[in-house]
């Protein structure tokens, strides 16, 4: 299916991708602010959609912004353009813009509110990742900002690593660019407690497994036996290399969380479980 021919909801209709436009006084394009979400489908169905539609929420009113419609509502939506959409998996993204500005500095109309939904092709990923430090700390690190200059550039830079880890000043391990880290210890499950995004694979993972939220330093980093990375899109990915120093990968625990994270959706499919509510 050619691309123009998807349908998105844009601001309270239900339009095809060559007729989506967005009012040039917008927000996210002057000044790139505004949020999102992103979140895809198991045979079909939307995966954990209430915490994504939590942590959106979550995001906007640290944004000082409102969101129009209900979860209901946004379920309703989204059904709705899943049928219209009828793809075999969908990736699903969720924007709310600062609306138009006179100035192009504050808004001075109601937010907008986009779904785009396209077909989710499963990424071709490597058997494990590489990944480049880089002293950097997101602002407003909790929020799902659209804006990524720090990723887009450093990954333009460091063009032979798959990924990009960020370390604060103070020398703390972060989260990746569109990942959160993971790092297993004398057989201790440890993940970076400050200064990340709440990411919903990360919450599953840990729900997975008992884990530790802790200050990680790039020196105990490296004195880890395995690392790993979570995402909707990289579920459970093992670290081979990091700044050139090599890890086990996959090893055991990183290959029981894999397994056991399949398993979930595995079972969730199987027994129906409502993800989305």
């Amino acid at each position: 299916m050619c691309m123009e021919n998807n349908v998105h909801f844009i601001d309270g209709e239900y339009v095809e991708e060559s007729r989506a436009t967005l009012p040039i006084s917008d927000l996210s394009l002057h000044r790139g602010f505004g949020i999102f979400e992103y979140l895809r489908t198991y045979s079909g169905r939307p995966f954990h959609l209430r915490e994504h539609l939590q942590r959106f929420r979550n995001s906007a009113k640290e944004m000082h912004l409102n969101v129009p419609y209900s979860d209901d509502e946004i379920h309703e939506i989204l059904d709705t353009l899943l049928q219209k959409n009828g793809f075999e998996e969908s990736a699903i993204k969720l924007f709310l813009t600062g609306g138009n500005s006179d100035d192009y500095l504050l808004p001075c109309s109601r937010e907008k509110f986009l779904i785009f939904a396209k077909p989710y092709v499963v990424p071709k990923l490597p058997e494990a990742v590489s990944l480049q430090t880089i002293t950097y700390a997101r602002y407003m690190p909790e929020v799902k900002a659209i804006g990524y200059i720090p990723a887009v550039t450093a990954l333009q830079r460091f063009k032979d690593a798959d990924d990009i880890l960020y370390v604060s000043e103070s020398n703390e391990v972060l989260e990746c660019t569109r990942s959160n880290l993971f790092a297993v210890k004398n057989g201790k499950l440890l993940t970076p407690k400050h200064g990340v995004l709440k990411g919903i694979t990360r919450a599953l993972v840990m729900h997975l497994c008992k884990t530790e939220e802790c200050i990680l330093t790039r020196e105990a980093l490296m004195e880890c036996e395995e690392v790993f990375i979570t995402s909707s899109t990289k579920e459970v990915l093992p670290v081979r290399q990091i700044d050139g120093h090599t890890f086990q990968a996959p090893g055991p625990i990183t290959i029981e969380l894999a397994t056991r994270f399949t398993e979930y959706v595995k079972r969730g499919l199987q027994d129906n479980l409502n993800w989305s509510k």
